[in-house]
């Protein structure tokens, strides 16, 4: 990890919650008055800041985005009512991570021990405000695989509260996760998961035990991934089709790793520039930061995975965009053709 990598990080992170804070302050005097494509806009810097930070061994920043996005991403899909608890919640954990990122670029202040609070606080506004389903909504495949998610997002919360020094505490989390296993939708990849997370678990009275730990929070945040992919499949397909859902989410949960997070996360940034300039002229000075920051995460997640010819793709269109960005050239039809090829 290098201190060029570290720098490009603390911008875009430092962008990326800027504006979140903003949207959220927002949201906080008018918590009735929630706009769809803001909390997009929110989730996809907070989902950002977690790929990013996953990349660069940054746990606690990466656990904290984490915490955040789960719940704007229940706003995002109506499984949570927006309220003043709630953003209130989502701006102490922008916060928070304002103070790592200030840190990391060398500016002396005071950070708790943990960020157990935050995520804590995360999840018990998730939990309070979530709509009860109808019965009939309840017993669908969908709504199963929902659930799933949450479970798996309540032990990964509980976890990290708990810590790594309370080795029995992380065994009897692990131990419900997996008795809930036998029943609901899971993932293919759920199973070998779980069975990692508790060998891991057995190892942690051993020297390594904070390094055992955090596997163990990655490859439960691995398995929620597989159960949203899961839950998305699910509320697209038949309900004869279920068991077909259940196959395409496990196949994306078994190419976990690095190289897919980083394939995950670059496809989800470049089909937002594509969305962006799809929509057509004019384009706002925002929008065009947006395309810049889409291109400009890709080059610097493509340069610590060694990947030289994504990195000189997306560096080329940076530098494109930035011209644009500068107004030394227009964000004109011939840039819209310039960032969909690029894509």
């Amino acid at each position: 990890m290098t201190d060029d990598m570290i720098s490009e990080f603390v911008a875009e992170a430092s962008d990326h919650l800027t504006r979140a804070e903003e949207i959220l302050l927002g949201f906080s005097r008018q918590p009735d008055e929630v706009d769809a494509e803001a909390i997009n806009a929110c989730f996809r810097s907070l989902h950002t800041i977690k790929g990013c930070a996953g990349f660069l061994d940054l746990v606690r920043i990466q656990q904290l985005a984490h915490a955040g996005e789960q719940v704007l991403d229940a706003l995002r899909t109506n499984d949570l009512n927006g309220s003043l608890a709630v953003f209130d919640a989502l701006l102490q954990a922008v916060g928070r991570l304002q103070v790592h990122i200030s840190i990391l670029n060398g500016q002396a202040t005071t950070l708790p021990e943990t960020d157990a609070d935050c995520i804590q606080l995360l999840e018990e506004v998730r939990k309070v405000s979530l709509p009860t389903a109808p019965a009939s909504v309840t017993d669908s495949a969908g709504a199963q695989s929902d659930e799933v998610v949450m479970v798996v997002n309540a032990s990964l919360a509980q976890l990290i509260v708990i810590g790594a020094s309370d080795a029995a505490g992380v065994a009897e989390v692990l131990a419900g996760l997996a008795q809930r296993m036998l029943q609901g939708a899971w993932s293919a990849a759920a199973r070998p998961l779980m069975t990692r997370m508790r060998q891991l678990a057995d190892r942690l009275g051993g020297p390594d035990a904070g390094a055992h730990f955090t596997a163990i929070l990655e490859l439960c945040m691995q398995l929620e991934s597989a159960q949203r992919e899961l839950s998305l499949t699910s509320a697209v397909v038949a309900a004869d089709d279920a068991d077909d859902g259940a196959d395409d989410g496990g196949g994306d949960g078994e190419a976990s790793g690095v190289l897919g997070e980083f394939v995950s996360e670059a496809t989800e940034l470049l089909n937002h520039a594509e969305s962006v300039v799809v929509a057509g002229l004019p384009l706002s000075a925002e929008q065009v930061n947006g395309v810049f920051r889409a291109f400009h995460t890709v080059k610097g997640m493509a340069a610590y995975l060694s990947l030289p010819v994504v990195e000189q793709e997306a560096h080329r269109l940076e530098a494109q965009i930035q011209e644009v960005r500068d107004q030394v050239a227009p964000a004109d039809e011939g840039f819209i053709a310039i960032v969909l090829c690029g894509v």
